[in-house]
């Protein structure tokens, strides 16, 4: 019987072996099916979070913009009314020494539950407040008749308080007078006054000496010890001089409240005030002023926090950049791993010295639909395990009694075989196998005897190959080199196991200064006759560029030596070497045969061409080289050195990516980073190769030019 009996006979044993690939592959299209649904749920709940949330932060801080335009306005005019009061004839004395005689306002009203001093989590006190009268606190050391000349002009502000407040719809928790000469009075009025002296506040040295409204950093209010918002503006006396100040306190609950809306979301929410201030002793960092809590479903407001508090995330890196937002004004949502789980964070200034709004969701509570829907396919799923369990337990059963009959017969030779693989496998050339049928397996076992010389052979060359490329990979520079006012990336990609390009840096001191030596090359060829001449010019290259001589006695004496080694082979390479001083703003380079390396301005938006005459190393031994140079370098240029490799590329329809695809990539690049760069242009002509293979190497080196 021919093979092909016997395999038919062989397969119809093992169709279990297709019944168990159809029972697994249902499976895993199942739980694929689960995994892709839920993927695709939680894609697309982060994205309405994270909308959400932007949205959300940014309604925060347009609120608090609206109102503060209402409470600035109302500021001014107050101010305008209490400066026409004091301006008044008769009151020109404004100097005594601070101590408080408390006189609380008549007519006392009921408790309120906006005005409350808080005295724990979840816990406020109500305070009797009068909406009809102020509280005046007067220096005792003042004449008596000029203190009642001011209290019977500040009285009449009452009236002014009472409309402004009206209108604030809420907004406004305290209205307040700090004159120069001790006077204070607080609106509503209450039975105690400011319990510290107004005049020592930062608040009020900042409008002593600014001259214009202005919104503080929050704080605790001192008579409720809520959070609030100081907005103050400087009154005047008749010539200008400073007479004193008037304040209105801004509930940070009531122009921050709209996180009933986040925790819809998530019931782990965590809100903060922040602002980026620069540390003691280290660099710069984001404060925490303030932040909300809740207890179970409570929320308790917001806490002040009185010692320094600074966010800290693992990822330095994007709290840094965070910092640069809020320092510019902007505003932004990111994904942080925040107390040991993944979060998403939103946040928005609120005030143009910095002060933000943060909101911290764990990335769990906003996927929750999303788990529950994977549960639900994985739980349909084993019900339909539990039926189908039972009819595929008897049939690979009788399967397997089916197989194990027939494979003693077929598989006798097969074994054979296989016993000799595995000998191969570890290593052993000597393996051999003795089939004598005249069947396929027969024919299949003279071609196996056949094949084991020539895979050792084949082995062996391979082997060569991998010494070799490792040999040249390793030449390669690992990491660019770190230098001051440079910033430099480059790759080489070879076609073949070894290639003929190359690039190097050389870390240069010359005349006191420090300076970089870049050097790209393209051997003719490739394999491990190319990879060989491109680690001998090499060597000659970074053995003489350390010596002393300028460029063109460097590059002569490179091609001098190369050619002792190209008179046989008659291989050659080109090279383009450039010497980049930052202290001087300088380029110096040799072009020896290869390509012109490109120098952008992105200033000017122009390229040029670093040209210069050269013919390639290793065609004559006699050649003398020039060198090139380039001065007055400016901010921001970018020096691009490639091989045509990356040029000559070419698509199906055999065109090729040309140097103008090559230079609209610089242009588009030239405000990222060199490593940015690099991965962008050979991205781009993978890409554009498609399924055409690479017929040559790439190799590319960028290098930007901050020089300050």
């Amino acid at each position: 019987m021919r093979i092909r009996g016997k395999m038919l006979i062989l397969l119809l044993s093992i169709s279990i072996l297709p019944m168990l690939l159809l029972r697994w592959n249902g499976h895993r299209i199942i739980l694929d099916l689960g995994d892709e649904l839920a993927m695709e749920a939680r894609k697309s709940l982060i994205q309405q979070a994270t909308g959400t949330l932007q949205r959300l932060v940014e309604g925060h801080a347009g609120k608090l913009k609206c109102e503060g335009d209402l409470v600035v306005m109302a500021l001014q005019v107050q101010a305008a009314e209490i400066e026409r009061r004091l301006n008044s004839p008769g009151t020109d004395s404004f100097g005594s020494v601070f101590d408080r005689i408390i006189e609380p306002p008549e007519g006392i009203n009921m408790p309120s539950s906006v005005y409350c001093k808080r005295e724990g989590r979840g816990r406020c006190k109500p305070i009797q407040v009068s909406h009809d009268r102020q509280t005046f606190c007067l220096p005792p050391a003042m004449d008596s008749g000029e203190a009642g000349r001011i209290k019977e002009r500040l009285s009449s502000m009452t009236g002014v308080y009472r409309a402004l407040k009206q209108h604030s719809r809420g907004v406004f928790l305290w209205q307040i007078i700090a004159l120069e000469n001790g006077v204070q009075t607080v609106y509503p009025g209450v039975n105690e006054a400011m319990p510290y002296d107004a005049r020592q506040t930062e608040w009020y040295r900042f409008a002593k000496t600014g001259g214009e409204a202005v919104w503080g950093d929050p704080g605790p209010d001192p008579l409720t010890g809520s959070m609030a918002f100081p907005v103050y503006f400087p009154v005047h006396g008749p010539d200008g001089w400073f007479a004193g100040v008037t304040a209105i306190m801004v509930p940070v609950n009531v122009v921050l409240h709209g996180n009933e809306q986040i925790r819809m979301l998530s019931n782990r929410v965590a809100s903060f005030i922040v602002k980026p201030e620069k540390r003691s002793g280290s660099g710069p960092g984001i404060r925490i002023i303030a932040d909300e809590g809740y207890q179970g479903d409570h929320r308790y407001g917001w806490n002040f926090s009185p010692g320094p508090r600074w966010l800290s995330f693992k990822d330095s890196g994007r709290l840094e950049q965070m910092g640069v937002d809020l320092t510019a004004g902007r505003s932004g949502v990111r994904e942080i791993s925040y107390d040991g789980e993944e979060s998403l964070m939103a946040y928005c200034p609120i005030s143009s010295n910095g002060t933000s709004l943060l909101l911290v969701v764990p990335r769990a509570d906003l996927i929750l639909e999303a788990t529950g829907r994977e549960k639900y396919v994985q739980e349909r799923f084993r019900e339909e395990i539990k039926i189908t369990t039972f009819v595929f337990s008897g049939v690979i059963l009788g399967m397997i009694v089916l197989a194990t009959l027939l494979s003693r017969y077929v598989t006798r030779n097969i074994k054979q075989l296989a016993d000799a693989s595995e000998l191969l496998t570890a290593g052993d050339f000597s393996a051999r196998v003795d089939i004598r049928t005249r069947d396929e397996l027969g024919i299949f076992g003279q071609r196996f005897n056949r094949m084991v010389p020539a895979l050792e052979e084949s082995l062996r060359m391979k082997q060569g190959l991998d010494v070799a490329r490792n040999v040249q990979q390793s030449l390669l520079p690992r990491t660019p080199p770190e230098i001051k006012g440079l910033d430099v990336a480059a790759t080489s990609i070879y076609c073949d196991e070894t290639g003929g390009d190359f690039y190097d840096f050389i870390r240069l001191h010359r005349h006191g200064t420090e300076s970089l030596g870049i050097a790209v090359g393209d051997v003719s060829g490739h394999g491990v006759s190319a990879a060989l001449l491109m680690a001998t010019a090499r060597a000659f290259l970074r053995c003489r560029v350390g010596q002393l001589g300028n460029l063109s006695e460097m590059m002569t004496e490179v091609n001098r030596l190369l050619c002792q080694d190209t008179e046989v082979t008659c291989q050659f390479m080109t090279l383009f070497y450039v010497e980049i001083i930052p202290a001087a703003k300088q380029l110096r380079w040799i072009r020896a045969g290869h390509d012109p390396a490109f120098l952008y301005d992105p200033a000017a938006d122009s390229f040029v061409e670093l040209m210069g005459k050269g013919m390639p190393l290793g065609v004559d031994g006699d050649f003398l080289y020039h060198e090139n140079s380039l001065t007055q370098l400016d901010l921001g240029q970018v020096l691009v050195i490639g091989t045509d490799g990356i040029w000559e590329a070419r698509n199906p329809d055999g065109e090729m990516f040309g140097k103008d695809r090559l230079k609209e990539l610089i242009r588009q690049y030239a405000g990222s980073s060199a490593e940015e760069m690099v991965s962008a242009i050979t991205l781009s002509v993978r890409q554009f190769q498609k399924t055409v293979a690479q017929e040559d190497d790439i190799t590319l080196v960028v290098a930007f030019l901050p020089i300050s």
